[in-house]
């Protein structure tokens, strides 16, 4: 499969946000997460890093 895990920085650590991540929306200033499975995500963050290889995407919090 070609899911990845989306992390999200809290504090100075990174927590599992969202796993096996099929689609990525961005979207009025918020960004829109799915899995294969259907399970949604809404955030309002921005794309700290995106890990290809490492089936990664790494996202922090806008403040």
């Amino acid at each position: 499969m070609c899911d990845t895990n989306v992390f999200l920085w809290q504090g100075n650590k990174e927590e599992i946000l969202l796993r096996e991540v099929t689609k990525v929306k961005r979207k009025e200033g918020k960004l829109y997460l799915s899995t294969l499975f259907g399970e949604e995500r809404v955030v309002e963050a921005e794309i700290e890093e995106i890990d290809l290889l490492g089936h990664k995407i790494l996202l922090r919090e806008i403040s």
